[in-house]
């Protein structure tokens, strides 16, 4: 049984005002209440006994000093207690944070961005992955086995680097050349660098990260022999050459070692680059696909206005110069999901379409290049730097720099000639086009409609041979596709059309929209929402 306290009442209590005695009790009279109670002077005891209450002592002056220093001295001792306190729980917490910075970040990465490829293709939280990964150069995190990715080619081999930092993952690519004449990597190292200025606009390019080279030609031949290389290994087989800001000058001491490096060892230099997994070359993508019909009156209208928009915006910068099927991906962020692109324009008219697909340009080893910022970084200046160069020999031309050269005929170089830019030339992806249309049967007149590329495209396509054509200088459409901003307009008109909208909706109906993406022809980011 639980004890209960006795509760006590006194003697006062329920006693009228006229016995409610002066000595020991007192009579409250209150606007709500009026009774009897007892004293302020008195108590009761814990046996129920009144008792008289002590009366507090009155301190003197100092004695009251006394105790108020007594008491503030206690608070500050409290206060500078609660102080260390703070200070060392700071400390732990700081040290905590210190220790496990990484397995936070990861964490962090892996909640807003599981898949690191889809978050570095749409260039969101781009900068912290590469950051996480100190930037892809090196091999510090990278796991224990490099693999080969199809076969050496006249061109070169490409192995793919897996990173893998607190159990988050990406991947990227070292491109080797395969002999000295191959396309000279350090030009493509620096196109790569123009390029990365531009990633954070247009989605259909890939960053370039480092510059490599290997020891010597038995490293060389080692990697470029096996379908794996151990990571350890690679280490001792390749040195990073660069990974820093660079001018196209002579009086960048760094450029000019490596320029010089780039013509005795050109068959030993390699660039690491942006990997993204899974990705189809348009050739394949095209070959594979079921209902071809389908895919090239619509979806494939979508991948070329995302390649030929940039194109556009960049001609004056930028010219590809070897662009054909095999040298753009086709890459599928989610298996079940699509993109609605936003393409601005300056004069603020929006161009909208939805794909489940995401269009990559690769191979830039051709390319004619001018940064924006920087007028002096460009091909031309490029060139006359190799033609300066005692090392490169005849400007370059059997160290991988031919491109760059005129040593007769443009015809017989494909009109190829890096220094200039051609808007012409990468329309050679269209003539391309147009052959496996004729391959496929997709040029039948069957398949004449408002909404049909080939007709309203690809068949007013001027181009002069299958490998190249030289520049027209004015555009021609809607008579004629001509230019890169021939084939912009075109393609937008197209994806304006009623036809093309509805049919859209059609093809994306029942997938998942992953995000919206806002890509601008003025110099503005681009921007995804999800």
């Amino acid at each position: 049984m639980p004890i209960t306290k006795k509760k006590c009442f006194s003697k006062c209590r329920k006693r009228t005002e006229k016995d409610c005695g002066p000595n020991m009790c007192k009579y409250i009279k209150g606007k709500k209440y009026q009774y009897c109670r007892l004293g302020y002077k008195y108590k009761l005891n814990e046996k129920c006994n009144i008792t008289r209450r002590k009366r507090k002592t009155k301190l003197t002056k100092k004695q009251a000093r006394l105790k108020i220093n007594e008491f503030l001295n206690k608070t500050k001792k409290n206060k500078n207690n609660k102080s260390t306190n703070n200070k060392l729980a700071a400390n732990k917490i700081q040290k905590f944070m210190k220790k496990n910075r990484m397995k936070i970040k990861s964490r962090f990465l892996q909640s807003i961005c599981s898949d690191s490829g889809v978050c570095l293709a749409f260039g969101n939280k781009s900068n912290e992955i590469k950051e996480f990964f100190d930037n892809f150069t090196g091999f510090k995190y990278a796991k224990d086995t490099m693999k080969q990715i199809g076969s050496p080619s006249a061109n070169g081999f490409v192995n793919e680097v897996t990173y893998i930092r607190e159990k988050y993952t990406s991947h990227s690519i070292i491109k080797s050349a395969a002999n000295s004449r191959a396309d000279n990597l350090f030009y493509e190292y620096l196109c790569g660098l123009v390029i990365n200025s531009w990633c954070g606009r247009f989605p259909c390019f890939l960053e370039t990260y480092g510059l490599y080279g290997y020891a010597n030609e038995s490293t060389w031949e080692k990697v470029k022999d096996n379908k794996t290389t151990s990571t350890d290994a690679l280490e001792s087989y390749m040195i990073l050459l660069n990974d820093k800001r660079i001018n196209i000058n002579s009086r960048d001491w760094n450029f000019l070692f490596l320029l010089e490096h780039s013509c005795l060892s050109s068959k030993y230099i390699a660039i690491m680059i942006q990997h993204i997994k899974n990705a189809k070359t348009l050739n394949d993508f095209l070959k594979e696909s079921k209902n071809k019909k389908i895919f090239v009156n619509n979806q494939l209208v979508a991948i070329l206005f995302q390649v030929y928009f940039a194109l556009y915006v960049l001609k004056d910068n930028f010219t590809h110069y070897d662009l054909h099927g095999n040298n753009v991906l086709i890459y599928k962020p989610n298996e079940n999901g699509y993109i609605h692109y936003h393409y601005v324009l300056s004069n603020g008219d929006t161009i909208s379409f939805k794909s489940p697909y995401m269009a990559k340009i690769i191979d830039y080893g051709r390319s004619y290049f001018k940064n924006e910022s920087n007028n002096d970084f460009n091909s031309a200046n490029m060139y006359n730097e190799i033609c300066k160069e005692k090392e490169c020999g005849d400007c370059g031309e059997n160290v991988g720099y031919s491109w760059l050269s005129r040593s007769g005929s443009l015809r017989r170089q494909y009109f190829i000639h890096s220094i200039f830019s051609n808007q012409s030339h990468d329309l050679r992806l269209l003539y391309n086009l147009k052959e496996d249309f004729k391959y496929y049967s997709l040029n039948l007149k069957m398949y004449k409609n408002p909404n049909s590329l080939y007709f309203s495209i690809i068949n007013k396509l001027k181009y002069s041979a299958p490998m190249g054509t030289r520049e027209m200088k004015n555009n021609g459409y809607p008579g004629s596709i001509q230019t890169v901003y021939d084939a912009f307009k075109g393609l937008s008109d197209l994806i304006l059309r009623p036809e093309f909208i509805e049919y859209n909706e059609t093809e994306t109906n029942g997938l998942v929209k992953i995000g919206d993406l806002y890509i601008y022809e003025n110099n503005r980011p681009m921007r995804f929402t999800n």
